[in-house]
């Protein structure tokens, strides 16, 4: 799972992802292999597949792979939306 880093005061934006496995700091930048792994992963997502959730795992129709800043885990729909925004 990945979630949104806080947005950057100087770009007005986020720069970056992060990879909760592992804590990860994934920087917007086409050249990082992690970066494009994070939007493939994300654009390539299905309804009713599996879901990691800190330990444990569901089924879900509505909720992604990717968390906002604050936490909360965005809808499929709204975590392509916010890729395609992206670099």
């Amino acid at each position: 799972m990945y979630q949104q880093n806080l947005y950057h005061p100087l770009f007005g934006k986020a720069q970056s992802v992060s990879r909760l496995s592992d804590g990860a700091c994934i920087p917007f930048d086409e050249a990082n292999t992690d970066y494009q792994a994070f939007k493939t992963s994300v654009l390539e997502q299905q309804a009713n597949t599996v879901i990691e959730h800190d330990d444990s795992f569901s089924m879900s129709s509505d909720e992604s792979i990717l968390k906002d800043a604050d936490g909360n885990v965005m809808t499929i729909d709204q975590a392509k939306e916010y890729v395609r925004t992206l670099p």
